[in-house]
């Protein structure tokens, strides 16, 4: 979106293009000497002053000043101490510089942030200019000013300067123009400014300059350590001879002749001719010749390298020569000095290398240099001229002569150049350097790297830059490379578009710009008021279609402003998630489908539109209310004419879907997921940008799979996935690996751990695993890597990996395999330090089941400086692509992987600066149609250029295209012009200049690379009248200028300082108050007026920024005439809006609207504001009749005299005065004119009309002053505010000294009326009855106290009474009485000594009472009752006259009363507590489960009667006979030894022979046995029943066989004893080693007779001691 133009479009009276005068003779000048033909003016930037007069470069040079220091190396050690400070008396040379040249030799071995140079303030901390050097690469000036928040910092990439050598840095300030950096003789930066700051322009004075370190009031110096020498500055610009000659360079003249790069193929056909330069180079006497060359055939053994002859003769000429052949290089001068040469040493010369031969001519002798070293020293005579031949002609290459051999050179003559002087051997060594090309190194056999191709370059279609690459290959082999097109800044928010370009021949030839989406912005969007999209991140899938995600704000500054957690999505009543929408009352609304309901479920009359892809989805959000359109749902800025919806979106972060299925070409409506990926408390859920992927193996095939990332509420980061099994219809998140950490790390909802991860990309191993690549925080500055081994669902917690990781976005790309079967990866990030060095790096997986590991197995820096962003393809055949960032710009390339393991790595020349100058065929002020633009552009290698190629520049936002005319000679600069066409006007100033590379033509390097553009700031000038130009202001000496608003601190004055760091402001939150927002200048007397120049607010903001106005003019102040309307952009450029020629003396500028962010108030600025002009010239006039004048003069002063003058209202007497004064001085003046007698004339009538406007205030001011001392708080609420508004209405008409009659009178009425109308209010009594209520208990006691203070007492109760029984009391009598009432009560007096032997005996009754076993709860009522007893004697020994003699006799008694029930004792539990103790020494587990569960119940019982202190002795006792029955009821678990040992003989039994009668019987018996042995709760009885019918079925079954055993040597049951016999034999011996088990049946009963015995002593010795209970 593109800003208007800066000048006012007009609404009336037109515009009246350069209507100035002196422009219009500029223009008719030009067009004369157009025809004419005569000479060109050239215009150098800064150059020509405002007359066009033009400034001499030699007057400049001569007031040059240099200061040197540090002559001898000085060392410094990083300490305060060491830093060295120019003497104070030198402080004067720096100061008020506007321009200034700092040079310091250097050399260090440290890589940190070092001052080299600084000039110092002490005014503040950030106020300060200094030279540094950072990270052992750079080299960067910063200047700051604190007080207005300027910074200035620039920084260059010089490579090592941290290597221990010497090296040197210059940095100039040109005011008005722009910065130098320079580094080793090299210029490595250069800025176009136009605004520049040095100690001139700076609101602070140096306090001190010092090399080595700064002198911060911080204490933060970035302190120097290493050596300095040669310190120098400079107060002005030095030129850059003068650099040179400081950093140890040769500086040369210039050549007489120069020619540039000629290239020959050995055929005298090719030879070149400069014949018109015969002449001058045959009149040399002395000189120097130098040829840069390259042979390209060595079989030719004699090369031509340059010749000067007579073409018409067969040996007429004077030629150099190169032999490879023999190594010589010679010259040969027919007639006269003859054959010369010298033989170049091990045959230097035998190549096809670049080389250089220099010869100089003294005139007696000739001196050899080859590849700028002296070779040999011959005698010659002269130059080239002999003395039989006549020279006509110059040739390159070759010699024109009639002979058949004329020596045709075989290569590339790079240069020529012929001095007019003898060089020395240093000159010839800087010249060599100078001219000597150097070859670039080629790759090896199968290495393949592509050019570095601008495909988003600044500017590119009119955009400001391009950032976040990506970059698939689709299923037809379409390269699709996507981008943030970012129209206004570079950073993440404002007017930002989804683009893509498509590539058919991977990478070599591109489509033009298709804009994928592209939301709305403001009507006056400023760069921040957009909706808008960032971070493409895109998959290619098998069947062809391309998927891409985008991060989507509504109108917001992206990431960081952020407010609200959450999807923006709401479940409504029919259970589905739908986007909400919410009104600016908090009503929430649903969007369903492009139709919007209500919460309750209702289809309101809003619709929103879902855009279309013709137009790039720009109406998406678009919002309509029953059809009419009313703001679109994604902005919501409230400034005047803002474009936003009365509905709008939750503003967070949304994930935006769409898709192609034609390669890009096309694509579908993008859909909103955050609604199944985003949660409540994520703030923000975006891409990580690049590419997805989808996966090809194992279960997950098939599967589409986006990196994101997210944050927490607190904004900690998260990466994470997000994919989809459905063809993208539905989507799901996986886990993050922040999430993996486990033990006490928390997860990416709550984190317990430092490292966030953020930006990924991810891969698929041949195993299906995937691969997560992470920029991260907390890694330790490396790449951050998990993995997912369930397609994305879950993945491991992330390792470190050995890839440097600067905190930037990466891109890896899985590419194949190892031979023995590993994944090969190849990776793209910066290689630091910061976003710089770009790296390729080639890794190796190794994968087992638990583990991966990744080893970097190559790595390649390829792209020297700022990199960023990037993302990787593979495009097949071998070839990956690459489209990455590099200095705000976006540049592809491709490569194969032999390239990264290539030592070989060509960089694309760059540009480095671009100067200019304005050629005019006129000498006119302005830059106009038919001036020509010469470009010179700069680059940092040689290059070549062929064909036409072209350079873009900007203006105003629209690309301009210049012509190649010159330069890339294998040099590095290149010639550009473009003529000025009709209609252009505006600004040329932009970033990144570009040179057109394409089937026109092209500009590369000797490798074949185009030269790359960068982000490299250039400010041309203005074409067309330039809105910045003030020589056309009228003079500001005697203007003062008014405002009808002004905040505080603001004021209008502010408007015409000259200073861009104030302004004039309206007042601040006044509301909608556009009526006050005019701006009036006087300029103290008429001007021809013609135009008005703007220059809106600089800083702080956009409120007040005029977007449209009016323009009045007037002579008098009063009566104003409209000049101009019209319409401004709103940018903060200057403006202009111009007039018809107008006479007046005021200009009045009214705003009709302007910017505002908030929309309940309206606002107006101005930074500077200038009317244009000139000075009025007209014809003498006759004299003035000035009779009516006098007569009017006379009536006004006798006016003055009347009594009644005395109630003019000051505003009309100042005016009449005035105007009267003003008349006298005209009347007075013998030069006024008719018109200005005329006009006092008018004018001082008019005031005469005014003096009926009169006022007394005399009576209104009686009157208000008997009011204001009225007691208002007697009357009721409602006629005090009455009064109390007329007499602050009586106020303020008394205070307007202004006021009429009229207005007088109706304050007086209005005061009387509301006097009249007051009503006394009610009483309020109730702290009157109150304090009788408190009187009435004093009352009751009255015999106690004094009789005087009981009279004085009763009196004032009594009257107390009767105000309050009193209707017609006072509110000041009640008021009275509650103050003598509540005197009286004070006032009371004791008649008599408290008596205290009562209550004395009794609390020492109750120091000997018997407390011991008592209640708790007795003893707790004794306790209190002695504590207020002994409370109430010491209040009463301390003198307490609140204590009552009632209160002493009421406090003995409650202690006698308690005293009375200490006979209430606490039982005895000795005995409780014995059998409680022996409850709780049984083990239940020994004992039958039938009655354990009324011995608990009674346990418990009885141990709550053991804990309650209030317990008596019945408790007590029942207690533990209740738990002394209930054990007795337990009943041991018999013993079943017998019965185990019955079994273990039947089962050894053979029943064999016995009937089955017998033998049924026996296996009933032993079954029954089994389950009773089994049966832990079988009593005694059933166990012995048990063991009597098995042993009566083993008799039996003995009966009837014959008695065998199963072999175990028994028979019969003679080792069987009998329940009551088990103390002998096995079992016997069995019996005594059971301890641990439980008392059995048949062993000795001693344990239960024991225990029974026990229970009945405990209960015979307990002596039972009833307490009665009183």
């Amino acid at each position: 979106m593109k800003s208007a133009d800066s000048r006012g479009t007009k609404k009336k009276k037109g515009k009246r293009p350069m209507k100035k005068k002196k422009l219009l003779a500029f223009l008719l000048a030009a067009a004369m000497v157009c025809q004419s033909g005569l000479t060109v003016f050239a215009q150098e930037p800064g150059s020509i002053d405002v007359s066009g007069a033009e400034v001499q470069a030699d007057d400049t040079a001569a007031e040059l000043e240099c200061k040197t220091y540090l002559e001898e190396e000085r060392t410094y050690n990083g300490e305060a101490d060491s830093r060295y400070a120019v003497p104070e008396e030198d402080l004067e040379f720096i100061n008020d510089l506007g321009s200034a040249t700092i040079t310091v030799s250097f050399k260090t071995e440290s890589s940190g942030l070092m001052a080299l140079a600084a000039v110092n303030s002490t005014v503040h901390t950030n106020s300060y200019i200094t030279l540094y050097v950072n990270n052992g690469n750079t080299l960067g000036v910063e200047i700051r000013d604190a007080s207005t928040n300027m910074t200035k910092g620039y920084t260059a990439n010089v490579g090592t300067l941290n290597d221990n050598e010497w090296h040197t840095a210059t940095f100039v300030i040109d005011e008005g123009v722009g910065y130098k950096l320079y580094f080793d003789q090299e210029m490595v930066k250069e800025v176009s400014e136009p605004e520049t700051y040095f100690t001139k322009n700076l609101s602070w004075e140096p306090s001190s300059v010092t090399f080595g370190g700064a002198n911060r009031i911080s204490g933060n110096s970035y302190l120097y350590t290493g050596s300095i020498k040669n310190a120098k500055i400079y107060n002005g610009v030095a030129s850059e001879e003068q650099i040179i000659r400081d950093h140890g360079g040769v500086v040369l003249e210039d050549p007489v002749i120069t020619y540039d790069r000629n290239v020959f193929d050995g055929t005298n056909e090719s030879i070149a001719a400069k014949d018109e330069d015969a002449a001058v180079i045959a009149g040399l006497t002395q000189g120097t010749f130098s040829f840069a060359y390259k042979l390209d055939d060595l079989s030719n053994k004699l090369n031509g390298l340059f010749s000067l002859s007579e073409k018409g003769a067969e040996n007429g000429y004077g030629a150099f020569y190169v032999n490879p052949s023999n190594g010589r290089i010679g010259f040969e001068v027919r007639d006269g000095s003859g054959h010369q040469y010298v033989t170049v040493p091990d045959g230097a010369a035998n190549n096809t290398d670049w080389h250089t031969i220099t010869v100089s001519f003294s005139g007696t002798q000739a001196a050899f240099y080859f590849d700028g070293e002296a070779v040999g020293t011959v005698n010659a005579a002269g130059v080239l001229t002999g003395s039989t031949w006549t020279a006509d002609s110059v040739s390159i290459g070759g010699i024109q002569r009639t002979k058949t051999d004329k020596w045709p050179f075989s290569g590339t003559i790079n240069s020529v150049n012929i001095y007019d002087y003898v060089l020395n051997a240093d000159e010839v060594r800087q010249l060599n350097k100078d001219t000597k090309p150097e070859d670039l190194p080629e790759y090896e056999e199968g290495v393949i790297k592509t050019e570095e191709y601008g495909l988003f370059d600044m500017g590119d279609y009119g955009s400001f830059n391009y950032r976040i690459p990506s970059l698939v290959t689709t299923a037809d082999g379409v390269v699709i490379a996507g981008a943030d097109q970012r129209h206004d800044h570079w950073s993440d928010w404002g007017n930002i578009d989804t683009v893509v370009r498509m590539s058919t021949d991977q990478g070599q030839t591109w489509s033009d710009l298709t804009t994928v989406i592209d939301l709305k912005s403001q009507p006056y969007d400023t760069g921040t008021q957009s909706a808008f999209l960032i971070d493409p991140v895109m998959i290619a899938t098998e069947s062809g279609r391309v998927w891409m995600m985008v991060d989507m704000f509504p109108e917001s500054t992206g990431f960081g402003s952020i407010s609200q957690a959450g999807n923006g999505f709401a479940e409504a009543e029919d259970g589905n998630m739908y986007l909400e929408l919410t009104d600016a009352d908090g009503a929430k609304y649903t969007l369903r489908g492009t139709e919007v309901y209500d919460a309750d479920g209702n289809k309101t009359d809003y619709t929103v539109d879902e855009g279309s892809a013709e137009n790039a989805y720009h109406n998406k959000g678009d919002l309509y209310d029953n059809g009419e359109y009313v703001g679109n749902i994604y902005l919501s800025g409230q400034n005047t004419g803002n474009d936003s919806a009365p509905l709008q979106i939750l503003k967070t972060c949304y994930l935006w879907l769409t898709y192609s299925d034609d390669n890009g070409q096309t694509w579908s409506n993008p859909v909103n997921i955050s609604g199944m990926v985003k949660e409540d408390w994520m703030k923000f859920c975006g891409t990580g940008p690049g590419f997805g992927i989808e996966i090809q193996n194992g279960e997950h095939a098939g599967r589409l799979v986006f990196p994101i990332y997210y944050t927490n509420n607190g904004g900690f980061q998260s990466s994470a996935c997000i994919y989809s099994d459905d063809d993208g219809v539905t989507w799901q998140r996986g886990m993050s690996p922040n999430d993996a950490r486990g033990g006490d790390y928390g997860d990416s909802q709550n984190p317990n751990f430092n490292q966030q991860l953020t930006e990924s990309q991810i891969i698929e191993l041949n195993s299906g695993n995937l691969l997560q690549f992470m920029r991260n925080t907390g890694g330790n500055g490396l790449v951050a890597v998990s993995r997912s081994t369930d397609g994305g669902a879950t993945w491991t917690a992330p390792v470190n990996t050995q890839a440097t990781e600067v905190y930037c976005q990466l891109s890896v790309l899985h590419y194949g395999t190892t031979e023995d079967g590993r994944d090969i990866v190849v990776m793209s990030n910066p290689g630091g330090s910061g976003r710089n060095n770009g790296t390729l790096r080639i890794g190796v997986v190794t994968e087992t089941d638990d583990s991966f590991s990744i080893e970097w197995t190559e790595s390649k820096m390829f792209s020297p400086g700022n990199y960023a962003y990037s993302c990787l393809t593979d495009m097949g055949d071998d070839m990956i692509g690459l489209l990455y960032e590099k200095s705000n710009t976006i540049k592809f390339t491709s490569f194969n992987l032999d390239f990264i393991t290539s030592e070989v790595n060509l960089v694309s020349p760059t540009i480095t600066s671009v100067t200019y100058t304005v050629e005019k065929e006129t000498d006119h002020l302005f830059t106009l149609p038919g001036d020509k633009y010469v470009f010179t552009v700069n680059t940092d290698q040689n290059v070549i250029a062929e064909g036409a190629p072209t350079f873009r520049f900007m203006l105003d936002g629209e690309a301009r295209y210049a012509d190649y005319v010159s330069g890339g000679n294998n040099d590095k600069s290149v010639v550009f012009e473009y003529v000025v066409q009709e209609g252009d006007e505006g600004q040329i100033a932009y970033r990144g200049p570009k040179i057109i590379s394409d089937e026109n033509g092209s500009v590369r390097n000797e490798a074949g690379l185009s030269v790359s553009a960068i982000d490299t700031q250039v400010d041309f000038g203005y074409i067309g009248v330039d809105p910045s130009y003030d020589g056309y202001d009228l003079p500001l000496d005697n203007a003062s200028a008014t405002a009808g608003s002004s905040q505080s601190g603001q004021g209008p004055e502010k408007a015409l300082d000259g200073d861009t760091s104030t302004l004039w402001h309206s007042q601040w939150s006044a509301g909608h108050n556009r009526a006050d927002h005019w701006f009036v200048i006087d300029y103290g007397k008429e001007y021809m007026m013609d135009g008005l120049r703007y220059l809106p607010r600089q800083t702080g903001g956009t409120n007040g920024i005029i977007t449209e106005y009016k323009i009045e003019v007037s002579t008098d102040g009063v009566t104003y005439t409209e000049a101009a309307t019209g319409e401004w952009d709103s940018s903060t450029s200057w403006k202009t809006a111009d007039f018809e020629p107008v006479k007046a003396r005021y200009m009045k500028l009214t705003v009709l609207d302007a910017l505002s962010v908030e929309s309940a108030n309206d606002y107006a600025s101005a930074t500077e504001i200038r009317v244009t002009g000139t000075e009025v010239t007209e014809e003498p006039e006759e004299p003035a009749d000035k009779t009516e004048l006098e007569a009017l003069i006379t009536y006004s002063k006798e006016q003055m005299e009347l009594e009644d003058y005395q109630y003019v209202v000051p505003a009309v007497k100042t005016l009449f005065e005035a105007a009267l004064a003003k008349a006298e001085a005209v009347y007075a003046d013998e030069d006024a004119v008719q018109a200005e007698v005329d006009a006092a004339y008018d004018e001082l009538l008019e005031k005469v009309h005014l003096l009926d406007y009169k006022g007394n205030p005399t009576e209104l001011q009686l009157a208000y002053d008997l009011a204001a001392a009225m007691d208002l708080s007697i009357y009721t609420d409602e006629s005090r505010q009455v009064m109390e508004e007329a007499i602050a209405a009586a106020a303020e008409v008394l205070a307007n000294e202004n006021a009429l009659q009229d207005e007088i009178d109706e304050a007086l009425n209005n005061l009387n009326a509301a006097k009249d109308q007051l009503e006394l209010k009610a009483v309020d009594k109730s702290e009157l009855e109150k304090m009788i209520a408190l009187a009435d208990e004093y009352a009751g006691k009255i015999g106690s106290y004094t009789p005087d203070s009981a009279e004085a007492f009763q009196a004032a109760y009594d009257a107390a009474k009767t105000v309050f029984e009193n209707a017609e009391a006072s509110q000041e009598e009640v008021d009275n009485i509650v103050e003598v009432l509540q005197k009286a009560i004070d006032g009371l007096e004791l008649a008599k000594e408290i008596s205290t032997a009562v209550l004395e005996y009794a609390l020492a009754l109750a120091e000997t009472a018997d407390t011991e076993g008592v209640l708790d709860s007795v003893a707790e009522i004794f306790n209190n009752a002695k504590a207020s007893a002994q409370n109430i004697l010491e209040r009463v020994q301390a003198g307490d006259a609140s204590v009552t003699q009632d209160m002493v006799d009421e406090s003995w008694q409650n202690l006698i009363k308690a005293m009375q029930y200490l006979s209430f004792k606490q039982g005895d539990k000795t005995d409780l507590q014995k059998v409680i103790d022996l409850a709780n020494s049984l083990d239940l587990s020994q004992y039958l489960d039938e009655g354990q569960q009324a011995f608990n119940d009674a346990l418990t019982a009885a141990e709550a009667v053991l804990a309650d202190g209030n317990a008596m002795q019945d408790e007590a006792d029942q207690a533990w006979k209740a738990l002394l029955k209930a054990m007795s009821e337990l009943r041991l678990k018999p013993s079943k030894d017998a019965l185990e040992d019955l079994i273990a003989s039947a089962e050894g039994l053979n029943t064999e022979g016995a009937d089955e009668e017998t033998v049924a019987v026996f296996r009933s018996a032993l079954a029954r046995a089994m389950s009773v042995l089994e049966d832990d709760q079988a009593t005694e009885a059933e166990v012995a029943s048990a063991e009597k019918e098995l042993k009566s079925a083993i008799d039996l079954m003995l009966a009837s066989t014959d008695g065998s055993t199963d072999g175990s040597g028994q028979s019969g049951t003679g080792n069987a004893t009998s329940s009551g016999s088990q103390n002998s034999g096995a079992n016997a011996s069995k019996t005594s080693t059971s301890g641990s088990k439980a008392v059995k049946t048949g062993d000795s009963m001693f344990p239960i007779a024991g225990s029974a015995a026990a229970m009945a002593m405990a209960a015979a010795v307990i002596v039972l001691q009833r307490k009665k209970r009183s």
